[in-house]
């Protein structure tokens, strides 16, 4: 054996060595990296099902204060069977929500989703942008005929973005 040559003129037993040992630490790598991605998503979901419980919370509170309590269940049922939109499916489809919403209430819609708005806002500790536009106007944002309601869309945005679940 001359350098640490076998005699059969293969390559140096070191770079297996060094190979086996490059595997061993890429593929522990590999593994780190696998759970970081792993802890990442589960941390995403927890997030994002907290989030989730809060606005279906909300929008079931708004629901009992103007229809009475258990009648959630009944507009939540409606909903699904007449339109797919589930009860833990709204803030995946806020837009089909709203429609589905008017589907039943009709020209109620616009004052329910400002009361559905205003929960939200309270749950999530969110700052109207009718505030803002008091410091520009000192009439307040209610005398200023084009200004608009934020809509149920627009604060799940602000949440989501918010909770950084984009």
């Amino acid at each position: 054996m001359v350098d640490g040559l076998e005699s059969s003129g293969k390559r140096p037993k070191n770079r297996y060595r060094i190979r086996e040992m490059m595997g061993a630490m890429t593929e522990g790598t590999a593994k780190r990296v696998h759970l970081a991605k792993q802890s990442a998503a589960i941390e995403y979901d927890e997030r994002r099902s907290e989030l989730v419980v809060r606005v279906v919370e909300s929008v079931g509170r708004v629901f009992d204060s103007l229809y009475g309590p258990g009648k959630q269940d009944a507009i939540f049922w409606n909903l699904s069977m007449t339109r797919d939109v589930g009860r833990w499916e709204i803030i995946d489809k806020p837009a089909l929500f709203i429609e589905s919403l008017r589907s039943i209430y009709g020209a109620a819609t616009q004052t329910l989703e400002a009361v559905i708005v205003e929960e939200l806002r309270k749950e999530f500790a969110l700052e109207s942008p009718a505030q803002s536009s008091r410091d520009d106007n000192p009439e307040g944002p209610d005398s200023n005929p084009n200004s608009k309601q934020e809509r149920f869309v627009d604060v799940l945005e602000r949440i989501t973005n918010a909770s950084s679940l984009q």
